[in-house]
C-alpha cells in the first residue's frame, strides 16, 4: 500500500517502461542513502536488481554528477569502487523548531554528511522567517533542494503542519518560505526525521522500527516496510500520555502519572530505580506494538549518556520477560546524537524530490 502524505520510500509498481526505469535509479539512490556507499556488486545484491541495470544506471547519474566514484574495494568478487552521492550536490536546509531558543539551522548535501550548521535565539515567528533566509545565502542556489522544517507538532497524513498559534509558527511560515525562496518547502516531525537517520545504522531488511526520543516530550516514530508512517486523522507513535501503571510525577497535560512523565523522569534522576521504572514503563506501552506489527529493532533516541545504556539493557530484559523469544526485539542507543535530526530531515527532502 502506498503511503500518503509522507512516504519515507516510492511503491516501485511501475506502469511502463520509462517509470521501470525512474523505479530502478530510485531504488539504486535509496540504497546508497540510507545505507551508505556501496560497490555495484553490493547494490545489486541489496536491491535485487542485476548487474547489468546496475551499472547503466550508475553511468547515468555519473555522468549527471548526482555520483561520483570513491575508493577500490573487494566486496565478494572482483574489486569494485563504491558509489558515492556528490558531496556538493542537492543542499538541503534544515531547520530544528524544536526550541526558539535553540534554533539549529544546517546545510545537507545529498550526501548526507552535515556541511554548515548554526544556532541562533529568536523570539518571533517573523524572525525565524528572516533567520531562514538570511541563511539560505550561504548556498550557491543552483544547488538547493528546498528547506526541511522539523517540529515537534503533528504533520498530518496530507502533509499539512498543525501549527502551534501561541509560537506564530504553522504553515504560514511554510507559505512564505516557499514565496521568498522559490522552493519546495516540507515539514516533517522531528522523531520520523531521526527515526529516518537511524535506518542509515540498522540492519537490511527489517520489517519494523521504532525509535523512541525523548527531549521537550516522549516520542515513538514508527517505520514499517522502509516507510514512516504518519497517522490519518492523529499522530501515529503517539504514545506520551498512555497511563501503564507504577508511580511518577504527575502531567501537567494529562493530570496523570502518564508514560511520558515516568520516563523524562530519567533528564534529572538517573538512579537505577529510575532507570528500571522507565524500562518498566516503556516496555508495557511497546510490546503490544512488538508482536503487533513485528517489531524488529527499538532504537533509543535523546536519552542522557549517563542512563542510555541502563534503559536499553532493562528494556530488552523486560521485553524478553512480556514476549515469546522468536519476538523479542533489539534494543540499541542511537549512533546519530544531535545530528540525526540534521541528516534525516535532509533525506526525506531527497526521497521527496526523487519521487
Amino acid at each position: 500500500m502506498e503511503l500518503q502524505g509522507h512516504p519515507l520510500l516510492r511503491g516501485d509498481m511501475p506502469a511502463d517502461p520509462h517509470d521501470a526505469r525512474r523505479s530502478n535509479r530510485d531504488r539504486l539512490l535509496r540504497s546508497i542513502i540510507t545505507r551508505g556507499p556501496a560497490t555495484r556488486a553490493e547494490l545489486s545484491r541489496r536491491t535485487g536488481l542485476s548487474r547489468p541495470t546496475i551499472s547503466v544506471i550508475a553511468n547515468e547519474l555519473l555522468t549527471t554528477g548526482l555520483l561520483m566514484e570513491g575508493e577500490r574495494v573487494h566486496s565478494g568478487g572482483a574489486p569494485g569502487t563504491r558509489l558515492h552521492l556528490a558531496k556538493d550536490t542537492g543542499v538541503t536546509i534544515v531547520v530544528d523548531l524544536r526550541d526558539l531558543s535553540r534554533l539549529r539551522m544546517a546545510t545537507v548535501p545529498a550526501s548526507g554528511e552535515i556541511a554548515t550548521t548554526t544556532t541562533v535565539s529568536v523570539a518571533s515567528g517573523t524572525q525565524v522567517l528572516s533567520e531562514i533566509l538570511a541563511f539560505s545565502q550561504r548556498v550557491e542556489p543552483a544547488a538547493l533542494l528546498g528547506v526541511s522544517l522539523a517540529v515537534d507538532e503533528w504533520v498530518s497524513a496530507e502533509g499539512q503542519w498543525q501549527g502551534s498559534p501561541d509560537r506564530e509558527l504553522g504553515p504560514e511560515l511554510v507559505e512564505q518560505l516557499r514565496k521568498k525562496l522559490r522552493l519546495p518547502v516540507f515539514t516533517l516531525t522531528a522523531s520520523k526525521a531521526i527515526a529516518v537517520a537511524d535506518l542509515r545504522d540498522s540492519p537490511a531488511g527489517l520489517t519494523a522500527q521504532a525509535s523512541l526520543v525523548l527531549g521537550n516530550r516522549l516520542d515513538m516514530a514508527i517505520t514499517v516496510g522502509g516507510r514512516t508512517w504518519p497517522g490519518v486523522r492523529r499522530p501515529s507513535g503517539d504514545i506520551a500520555h498512555l497511563v501503564v501503571g507504577g508511580d511518577g510525577p504527575t502531567c501537567p497535560i494529562c493530570g496523570r502519572s502518564c508514560l511520558q512523565e515516568q520516563v523524562r523522569m530519567l533528564l534529572t534522576d538517573s538512579s537505577a530505580d529510575a532507570c528500571d521504572q522507565a524500562a518498566t514503563a516503556l516496555a508495557a506501552a511497546v510490546s503490544p506494538l512488538v508482536a503487533g506489527i513485528e517489531l524488529e529493532e527499538i532504537v533509543l533516541a535523546g536519552f542522557p549518556d549517563d542512563v542510555a545504556d541502563t534503559v536499553a539493557t532493562g528494556l530488552h530484559g523486560q521485553l524478553a520477560d512480556r514476549l515469546m523469544p522468536h519476538l523479542v526485539p533489539t534494543v540499541r542507543i542511537s549512533l546519530r546524537g544531535e545530528n540525526g535530526l540534521l541528516e534525516g530531515a535532509a533525506a526525506m527532502m531527497l526521497y521527496r524530490r526523487l519521487g
